[in-house]
This record gives C-alpha cells, sequence and structure tokens, in this order.
C-alpha cells in the first residue's frame, strides 16, 4: 500500500509497469488475494457499514494498477476476484444511496 501511495499522483502517466512495482506485486501470494477477495465481498454483503468510514482508496488504486497490467496478475481467476471486490463496493454504494452517487472511497 506504501508503493501505492509513492505512484498515487502519477498512475495515469504509469505506462510501464517498473521493475520495483512488478516485483512487489510479486511477492504476494495469489491465495491472498483471494482470500482478501472472498472476505471483502463477504463484508460487503452482510456487513456493507463496516466500509462507511474507511479509507478504500489505497485499495481501489491497487485493483485498478493490478487489472490495468496484466503481467502483474496473469491468473484469470484472480482477476475475477479483483473484479469482484470492485463490483463489491459499486453494490454496496448502490444499495446504501438507493443508485445515487455519493459514495466518497478517500
Amino acid at each position: 500500500m506504501m508503493l501505492m501511495e509513492k505512484y498515487k499522483e502519477n498512475l495515469d502517466a504509469l505506462t510501464d509497469v517498473s521493475s520495483e512495482l512488478g516485483e512487489i506485486f510479486s511477492t504476494v501470494p495469489l491465495y491472498t488475494i483471494k482470500d482478501m477477495a472472498k472476505w471483502f465481498n463477504l463484508v460487503a454483503t452482510f456487513e456493507p457499514q463496516f466500509f462507511a468510514h474507511m479509507q478504500l482508496t489505497p485499495l481501489v488504486d491497487c485493483c485498478v494498477v493490478l487489472l490495468q497490467h496484466p503481467s502483474l496478475l496473469q491468473d484469470v481467476v484472480t482477476q475475477a476476484k479483483v473484479i469482484s471486490i470492485l463490483n463489491g463496493f459499486i453494490r454496496t454504494d448502490q444499495r446504501s444511496n438507493r443508485g445515487k452517487r455519493s459514495i466518497d472511497w478517500g
């Protein structure tokens, strides 16, 4: 997450994955990402208010970077789990705001 803060201002300009970024993401085992996705989806489904006061921007940024650069996350099942995290947050927002776009993930 600290690396995401380092690149936060340049995410749009980041066209090439630096070796540092690839090296850091490669240290995270796939099962960790899958388990994290299961947990976030479970909480988003049954206790959506849990996320009400959390700073979710670093997690969302991390998910987006992983999806933007398939070389970082080559397993399609894990890519689907990452997408399910983002979808869970959107569903939670839609339920709590009845479709109004008002969530502030940051």
